[in-house]
């Protein structure tokens, strides 16, 4: 898998679990509706390996924790989260929603979840 071979997540991810995790991460996000307003229409695989972060790697040595479904989840319905104004990327428009230790980005165009980060100084580590 090209995530493995990057250093996004461990080898001991099996493909198996990593697909059963991002059919539950499109069950869990596809038809919520964010505290403003955006209705979510899909998910990127790359949010999967968010969820599951990484260890060190050579490709890639920095310590990511992962963020649960649950927090990700808190963090684009919770009405006292902080949404961050719009930027532009290669990827089309993205705005940011953080709460507590969680910052996850939505692609505002086609409404899909693309990335969640853990936001707090103990969760990222070099």
């Amino acid at each position: 898998m090209r995530d493995i071979d990057k250093g996004e997540i461990e080898a001991l991810v099996g493909y198996k679990e990593y697909l059963k995790m991002y059919h539950r991460t499109k069950d869990e996000f596809i038809g919520l509706t964010t505290s403003n307003g955006i209705e979510i229409k899909d998910v990127s695989i790359h949010l999967t390996t968010r969820i599951f972060g990484h260890m060190w790697h050579e490709n890639n040595p920095k310590v990511l924790r992962g963020v649960t479904i649950e927090k990700i989840k808190e963090t684009l319905i919770n009405k006292y989260t902080k949404i961050g104004t719009e930027k532009k990327n290669k990827y089309g428009p993205t705005q940011s929603f953080r709460f507590g230790s969680v910052e996850t980005r939505i692609n505002v165009d086609t409404r899909k979840v693309v990335q969640a980060n853990p936001n707090d100084k103990n969760s990222r580590k070099r």
